[in-house]
């Protein structure tokens, strides 16, 4: 059955029969569970730098381990792939997430913490690697752009982690009976994010994508798994690698302003603390909205236009930010540079989607998922390192210059489609 006609196809592995809609839900939903986890964690480290008597180089150090772990968890990914499916690599990943999260909230000291986060590491590159085979395999079988709506329900689901989070502090802030067993409040808000995790992990999994090889939409083979020779079409690395810069100045953005704009809002402006906490929301919320309509507007104005066009966006956000004079300046940049950038990761991904196919793509995904992390230490660690040896303002020159090198890179799009397999 042709893909093309979109939620309604189903397909049938072994004695299970599920639709594409069940699917593509099921796999919005783990990423929805990735960001609601992620921002839970990042939004509680305040919370656990004061528990654990952390310094701001050592959460930047701790931002870098992470980052570290991840990466192999993406390469530990691409294994579980090769022999279980992207849906057993996806499935494996929120497993070690759950690990994570419990030994974060379980922790009895900074060692055992640095372990738990470690753990927390390795999940967060097998769901990133994972769910990005899922969300690519899955715009193969419908035949048209659907990555940026994976994408915004990640956004999502970090704005509800982060929600989690300030309701929790809100409820447990001076509870005596809590201070009475010495209960941190970051421990209760991370514990609510992973039984939401578990749960609703578990249930979504059921429906991930099947099948070893996926077939593509409007192909013969499009009624079961298609075949696959992998030796046909030897991957390059070129392409890979062109799109991979693009990936990494995103994550720099991105990691760089989830971190460390409460601090340009509160060092610099004399924000409150409450209000601080603002600046990630705006970001996020802008990011969430241009996911939302971002598919509609590659299909019809194509990648190098609009990513082009964001990225300038991005670029007069960051000017916007840097300069600003009052708050509400800065929120209205960092909403512009959230507007901008968000579309940058979905097209990355979806640049590599049209000529990879088979194992190679799974192959193909999880090394461009490589490259996030870079962004992530550049964005935790080197503007942190910065900050702390200058100013939040002279550090937030780092993604300025990130945003104008992803308007130069919007013409490298023009040619991946054709290039990726040579």
């Amino acid at each position: 059955m042709d893909a093309r006609v979109g939620d309604e196809s189903s397909e049938q592995y072994g004695a299970r029969q599920y639709s594409l809609r069940s699917s593509r839900i099921a796999v919005s939903t783990a990423f929805g569970l990735h960001g609601m986890m992620l921002a839970a964690v990042l939004s509680s480290l305040p919370a656990i730098r004061a528990d654990l008597g952390a310094t701001d180089a050592l959460l930047a150090m701790i931002i870098g381990i992470v980052s570290a772990l991840a990466a192999v968890g993406s390469i530990l990914s691409e294994k579980v792939a090769a022999r279980r499916g992207s849906a057993g690599a996806l499935t494996a990943g929120i497993g070690m997430q759950v690990i994570g999260g419990l030994l974060i909230i379980s922790n009895w000291g900074l060692p055992s913490f640095l372990f738990a986060v470690a753990v927390y590491g390795l999940g967060i590159g097998g769901v990133d690697a994972g769910g990005n085979m899922q969300a690519v395999a899955l715009q193969r079988r419908y035949g048209t752009v659907i990555l940026a709506s994976f994408f915004a329900a990640w956004s999502g689901g970090a704005i509800v982690g982060a929600l989690i989070v300030s309701a929790g502090e809100a409820l447990l802030s001076g509870n005596t009976a809590l201070g009475a067993v010495e209960l941190t409040s970051y421990r209760v808000n991370i514990g609510v994010a992973i039984a939401i995790l578990l749960i609703v992990g578990l249930a979504a999994s059921r429906w991930f994508l099947r099948g070893f090889q996926e077939p593509l939409a409007g192909t013969a083979g499009a009624s079961g798994p298609a075949e696959f020779d992998p030796g046909v079409g030897a991957v390059s690395w070129r392409p890979v690698v062109l799109v991979g810069i693009a990936m990494s100045l995103f994550y720099a953005v991105d990691f760089g302003l989830s971190n460390w704009s409460p601090l340009l809002l509160h060092d610099a402006l004399a924000a409150s603390a409450s209000t601080a906490a603002l600046g990630v929301a705006v970001y996020q919320i802008a990011g969430f909205i241009t996911r939302m309509f971002a598919d509609r507007l590659v299909r019809r104005f194509g990648d190098v236009a609009v990513l082009r066009t964001m990225a300038s966006i991005a670029t007069f956000g960051m000017i916007l930010t840097i300069s600003a004079h009052s708050v509400l300046a800065a929120l209205v940049g960092l909403g512009l540079v959230g507007l901008g950038v968000s579309v940058t990761a979905p097209m990355c991904f979806s640049a590599i989607a049209h000529e990879a196919h088979g194992t190679q793509l799974d192959v193909m995904v999880a090394r461009l998922n490589l490259f996030n992390y870079g962004g992530t230490i550049v964005g935790g660690v080197v503007i942190g390192s910065v900050l702390a040896a200058t100013s939040v303002r002279v550090s937030f020159f780092i993604p300025l210059l990130a945003c104008a090198a992803l308007v130069l890179m919007a013409s490298a799009f023009a040619g991946t489609r054709r290039a990726v397999v040579g």
